[in-house]
């Protein structure tokens, strides 16, 4: 058997604080599902009741989808949200949905996330300022090597997010 190592005063206080952001998050993401506002829409911010440190802050932003954690010891519950999103929250919400989308798309047709593919795409205007506004994460996080804009007459797959509308297809260069 392997022998136990009695853990230190620091690792304990971690394990306490892993523990205490656990549970942050769980009522963070309850209170999200409360208002029906899914996990891939950032929110601004967050207000909490007790500090965490800077490690496990980071983690907690990640994990609860928020731009601004706010220490505030007078809140009358252990965190509230900021519920108000801004055009480019949304804008940023809805460009996460359609990477989502095409990423399952792509493990359903093969590829593997090393396979980088190119990519025609048929949006309106308001699509395409989304995507060219963060053309270069979008091309990194579904990997692509090229993308062009252009009409497509047989859309591989079709996404629609909030009210804009996508098609796509895989071009050779």
């Amino acid at each position: 058997w392997p022998k136990f190592k009695k853990l230190s005063k620091k690792e304990k206080a971690l394990l306490k604080e892993m523990d205490k952001v656990r549970k942050l998050v769980s009522l963070v993401l309850e209170e999200r599902s409360r208002a029906g506002i899914k996990i891939r829409q950032p929110l601004a911010s967050a207000k909490i009741k007790e500090k965490i440190t800077p490690a496990l802050l980071a983690l907690f932003k990640e994990e609860v989808n928020v731009k601004k954690v706010i220490f505030e010891r007078k809140l009358k519950k252990e965190a509230e949200l900021d519920f108000k999103i801004t055009p480019e929250l949304k804008a940023e919400g809805i460009l996460r949905e359609l990477m989502r989308e095409i990423q399952a798309w792509r493990k359903k047709i093969g590829f593997k996330p090393r396979d980088k593919i190119s990519l025609l795409i048929d949006t309106g205007e308001k699509g395409k300022k989304l995507i060219e506004g963060a053309k270069k994460d979008f091309a990194k996080i579904i990997a692509v090597k090229e993308l062009k804009f252009g009409k497509i007459a047989e859309p591989e797959i079709k996404v629609k997010v909030g009210d804009l509308e996508f098609s796509f297809r895989r071009f050779k260069i």
